[in-house]
C-alpha cells in the first residue's frame, strides 16, 4: 500500500513496539528461524509474512503500549492543527509500513530479547551494531520502493520527523544520511541518541533535536516514564512548535535549547545495574501473589531495592522466567 506523496505534509515515522494486538501464530515469531543464516532467515521470513497468520488488521490498531498510544496522538494532534501528517511505523518485522496497511501479529524486534535479530547467525566479522542496518534492507524488498527511499522524489514542502530509539536508528542511519543529502527537512526526537549523538554519522548530528531528560521538567506531560518519552517529546512538540517545523532544525534547535538551558539538570539516582541472571534470581526471589506481573516487579526492583533494569529487558526477562515455570507433567502428582 502506498499513501500519495503530496507537497507541504508532515511524515511522522514512529518505531513500533512489542505488545502487539491478538494472538501472534506460532510461526510469525522471529526466534524461530535463529539457527539459520541471517540472510536466509530475512528471505523465509517474508514468506511467511506473506503467508500470513490470523485476521489481518490496519497497523495502527496492532501495536499496543504507552508508546503507542502517545504515537497516535501525536498524529491525531497534527491532524488537528492542519499539518496535513501521515503515519509511518519502523517495524523491524516488516520494515516501512503505512499505518494503515493491513498487517498480521507478529514478533520481531532489534532490541534484545527471544525474538531479537541478534539471535540470528552473522557472520563473525559483521559487529552488532551494523546488524540491524542490514535486516532493515532485507526487509524492506518486500515492496516496490524500498525503506525511505519512496521519499526522495516527493515535492519540496514536506517534514519528516522521526520518533525512535537509538536500536532503529542503526538500522536507519544510511537512509537517514541519503534523505538529508537530498536536502530534505529532517528532524530527528531520540533522548537517547541525543545523549550519545557522538555516535551518530556527523551529517546527522545536527538533525536531533537537544531534547534530553532535563524536559520532563518544562511540561508536566513530559515528566512520565522513558518509555514514552520520545513519543511524548514528539507530540509536545508537534503541539508546541507547529508553525515552525517546516523551518527544521536550523530554526527548531536554538529554541529548543534555549528551553532546556532554563531548567536544572534533574537529580538522577546512581544506577546500579543488573545482569541477566541477576534480574532472573530477583524475579524468582520476588514473584508472588503480591507482584504477579512484570510491572509490579519492576517497580519493586526499581523503588524498594534500588536497581535497575530497562522496562523492555524486564518485560523479556519476566516472560522468561514464566516460560520456565511450565508444570513437569511426569513428576509427582
Amino acid at each position: 500500500m502506498f499513501v500519495n506523496l503530496l507537497s507541504e505534509k508532515l511524515h511522522i515515522f514512529s518505531t513500533c513496539t512489542l505488545q502487539k494486538r491478538g494472538k501472534v501464530d506460532e510461526s510469525l515469531h522471529l526466534g524461530n528461524f535463529a539457527d539459520l543464516d541471517a540472510r536466509e532467515a530475512s528471505k523465509r521470513w517474508l514468506q511467511r509474512l506473506d503467508l500470513g497468520g490470523g485476521a489481518g488488521i490496519p497497523a495502527r490498531g496492532l501495536y499496543l503500549g504507552s508508546h503507542w498510544k502517545e504515537s497516535l496522538e501525536a498524529e491525531r494532534t497534527a491532524r488537528d492543527l492542519d499539518l496535513n501528517p501521515t503515519l509511518w511505523i519502523l517495524s523491524a518485522g516488516y520494515g516501512l509500513l503505512a499505518a494503515d496497511e493491513t498487517v498480521v501479529p507478529y514478533s520481531a524486534s532489534f532490541a534484545p530479547g527471544e525474538d531479537s535479530i541478534q539471535n540470528l547467525k552473522w557472520r563473525d566479522s559483521l559487529a552488532a551494531n551494523h546488524r540491524p542496518r542490514n535486516w532493515w534492507n532485507w526487509i524492506n524488498q518486500r515492496v516496490e520502493g524500498e525503506g525511505l527511499s519512496r521519499f526522495h522524489e516527493e515535492k519540496e514542502g514536506a517534514t519528516y520527523l522521526f520518533i525512535l530509539s537509538q536500536e532503529y536508528y542503526a538500522a536507519l542511519e544510511h537512509e537517514l544520511l541519503e534523505l538529508i543529502g537530498a536536502g530534505k527537512n529532517v528532524i530527528l526526537v531520540s533522548a537517547g541518541l541525543y545523549r550519545q549523538r557522538n555516535k551518530a554519522a556527523p551529517l546527522v548530528r545536527p538533525h536531533i533535536l537537544p531534547f534530553s531528560d532535563r524536559f520532563k521538567q518544562v511540561d508536566p506531560y513530559l515528566n512520565k516514564t522513558n518509555v514514552t518519552l520520545n513519543a511524548r517529546l514528539g507530540k509536545w512538540l508537534i503541539e508546541n512548535y507547529a508553525e515552525i517545523l517546516a523551518e527544521g532544525v536550523d530554526t527548531l534547535t536554538p529554541l529548543l535549547q534555549t528551553v532546556a538551558d532554563s531548567v536544572p539538570d534533574p537529580d538522577r539516582k546512581p544506577v546500579n545495574r543488573m545482569t541477566d541472571d541477576e534480574v532472573l534470581m530477583f524475579i524468582t526471589k520476588h514473584f508472588g501473589p503480591a507482584h504477579d506481573s512484570a510491572t509490579k516487579l519492576l517497580r519493586k526492583l526499581r523503588d524498594e531495592a534500588g536497581l535497575s533494569c530497562e522496562q523492555k529487558r524486564f518485560g523479556s526477562l519476566f516472560r522468561r522466567f514464566q516460560n520456565n515455570q511450565q508444570p513437569d507433567l511426569f513428576g509427582d502428582a
